[in-house]
């Protein structure tokens, strides 16, 4: 099987496991900002970013988010196109760029796979950051070659294919069947070995903690993760009781996990200056 149709039947067996991602991400943009302040994942992969961008950098971001990396990147750029497509997380994207005071930042509301006319209209870009947001493309290497078309530089950070003991355990017990794990790293290398494209990686030793403010909290969150029936609360809730620890005041699964920092060269960098600067939009304007 070559590495783009192992990557589509990843993508479509997570997909069966789980409910719309659109769905998913939009009602959980609350606790996706409170995933990132118990984690350190941001603060870890920053310092491998920041020396990519200069004041008059322009920047594209698959998959914000709520703006873990938004807000920090755009304090550092001349502007930042956010391709978001759950509508939860563009409403606490915005306010949270609102409450930062942040005017640089353009919002487009749709996935990148129907995206890629936007990077042409609006591109090149001087970075392209892709985190933890392309693990639902299906059809992966148009993605890729456009996005590295666009891109001086393109930064994806993504897992390595492991699923922690404790998820692969909650998975077999309650969907009765092992953690269908979306494409990571695994499936990303020999795609990029197929195209030919140089890249560096870096691995990262980050928290994977799932924290909450109570234990009703917790089972109920895991409860809607794993599609849990009504008869099967309890179990989930000793479950979960044997891997939970109460720490501050909360309560979570706290654990870590090794993350992927895949840094490609894209071709813009290959395009002299001259003509960079000639096509080099001077405005973000969406689309």
């Amino acid at each position: 099987m070559n590495p783009s149709e192992e990557w589509k039947l990843r993508v479509l067996a997570s997909r069966a496991q789980q409910q719309p991602q659109q769905q998913i991400w939009s009602k959980m943009a609350a606790w996706y900002e409170s995933w990132v302040l118990h984690n350190d994942y941001v603060d870890q992969t920053l310092p491998y970013i920041l020396p990519f961008i200069s004041p008059e950098s322009r920047i594209l971001e698959v998959g914000p988010g709520t703006g873990a990396f938004t807000i920090p990147l755009a304090r550092c750029c001349a502007g930042l196109v956010a391709v978001e497509p759950a509508p939860g997380m563009r409403d606490a994207l915005q306010s949270n760029l609102d409450r930062n005071l942040l005017s640089n930042v353009c919002i487009h509301p749709d996935c990148i796979e129907n995206s890629l006319r936007l990077l042409s209209h609006m591109g090149p870009f001087d970075l392209t950051l892709a985190s933890f947001a392309l693990y639902n493309v299906e059809h992966i290497l148009p993605v890729l070659e456009e996005l590295v078309d666009h891109s001086s530089q393109l930064i994806i950070l993504l897992g390595t294919g492991e699923s922690t003991d404790w998820s692969r355990s909650l998975y077999e017990q309650f969907v009765n069947a092992p953690h269908a794990v979306p494409p990571q790293l695994d499936c990303l290398q020999p795609l990029l070995t197929e195209t030919d494209l140089q890249y560096e990686l870096q691995l990262l030793d980050c928290s994977n903690n799932y924290v909450f403010p109570d234990e009703g909290a917790m089972v109920d969150w895991w409860a809607d993760r794993l599609r849990i029936k009504t008869e099967q609360y309890l179990h989930l809730q000793a479950a979960l009781e044997s891997l939970a620890e109460k720490r501050n005041g909360s309560i979570g699964i706290f654990s870590r996990r090794t993350i992927a920092l895949v840094t490609i060269q894209g071709r813009y960098a290959k395009i002299p200056s001259s003509f960079m600067q000639e096509k080099r939009l001077p405005q973000l304007n969406c689309v």
